[in-house]
């Protein structure tokens, strides 16, 4: 989003993108800022940037024009309060997985993959309000729960990094160097924090009380995925094979949090909603605004009747009656009209 690799500028990308869309024709505000998926009740922090393009005329039907981008995005910050609010939502990582951990269940056969292990999941008796979230419209166990088959010597090192590691950051150099990794970026999860970026690589980062590397379940609950969304394919793949497959692991870690998306989408909703409000209104002023012109060249009118729905025929004489009484017809064609007539135009208004 931020870099342009083309030979146009040397801007980022984004800039060149909303230059671009504010001189297109009628043109769009646009909105734009970095976010982060912890303030959208994700359980994990991944700063994203993000961008709305509304067209000018909309814009101005909405009342949008003049607005700043801190005040829209406020906006939306609102709507994501109201969501967390209404389904009293945490961001902690242990909300998110603490019931996928192997020391609450016992192992077995791994149910798509010979030679590897998984939980018997088993739904809590109590689930917080995140695990309600994530287990509605779902039954029974969550797939992709395959655990790694990890050497031993691994697991001495992940035994080592859970007992010095600072939890939630990423390892020192110096601990980077008593268990000879080369990988700079490497966290032990923090379970009353929020997770470090959940990327399509599984060992960026490791479970905060088990010598292991997340599964890709694990790593979806982070993500929000719910518990029903089935992954399917190879776990893992390398080498030039990275360009024909997209594994487990890289269908979560390249995905915009469902919850995130969902938030935002909602936001959207409203705006659409106020447009439509605003189009209803703007309806009735024209109604309205038509009615008093016609008033004002004393001519028949029944519109503000008619917004009441179809009218019993009684009424619709007693109109024609009021309408034509007096000398009040110096307009036109409705010079001459009788009651008898303007109750026939009536009469066929009434049913249209």
């Amino acid at each position: 989003a931020f870099k342009h690799e083309g030979p146009i500028d040397h801007r980022p990308y984004s800039e060149y993108v909303i230059d671009c869309l504010t001189r297109f024709r009628p043109g769009y505000k646009i909105f734009s800022s970095v976010v982060y998926a912890s303030d959208f009740s994700v359980p994990q922090h991944r700063p994203r940037f993000v961008m709305f393009g509304i067209r000018v005329d909309v814009a101005k039907r909405l009342g949008l024009i003049s607005l700043s981008n801190e005040e829209f995005f406020r906006r939306l910050e609102i709507c994501s309060e109201d969501f967390r609010k209404k389904h009293d939502l945490p961001t902690k990582v242990k909300d998110a997985i603490d019931d996928l951990k192997t020391a609450r269940t016992r192992l077995i056969q791994c149910e798509d993959s010979v030679g590897f292990k998984q939980i018997k999941y088993q739904v809590p008796k109590k689930c917080n309000s995140y695990l309600k979230l994530m287990r509605r419209n779902a039954s029974g166990s969550p797939n992709s729960l395959r655990l790694a088959n990890h050497k031993k010597e691994t697991v001495q090192k992940f035994r080592f990094l859970l007992k010095y590691a600072s939890k939630g950051h990423s390892i020192s150099q110096e601990l980077r160097e008593k268990i000879h990794s080369k990988k700079q970026c490497f966290t032990v999860l923090d379970p009353d924090s929020v997770s470090t970026t959940i990327t399509t690589l599984p060992d960026d980062c490791m479970h905060y009380s088990e010598p292991r590397i997340l599964t890709v379940r694990e790593c979806a609950r982070l993500q929000s995925f719910p518990d029903w969304f089935d992954f399917k394919g190879k776990y893992t793949t390398g080498g030039h094979r990275r360009k024909l497959e997209c594994p487990r692991y890289t269908q979560v870690g390249n995905a915009v949090p469902p919850l995130m998306a969902e938030i935002i989408g909602r936001f959207l909703l409203q705006l659409n909603a106020k447009y439509e409000e605003n189009d209803e209104k703007t309806a009735v002023a024209a109604i309205e605004k038509t009615e008093e012109f016609f008033r004002s060249l004393h001519m028949p009118t029944c519109l503000g009747d008619m917004k009441m729905g179809v009218q019993p025929d009684e009424v619709l004489k007693e109109m024609a009656g009021k309408a034509t009484a007096g000398d009040t017809m110096k307009v036109g064609a409705f010079q001459k009209m009788g009651e008898k007539e303007l109750y026939e135009i009536y009469k066929k208004a009434n049913h249209i």
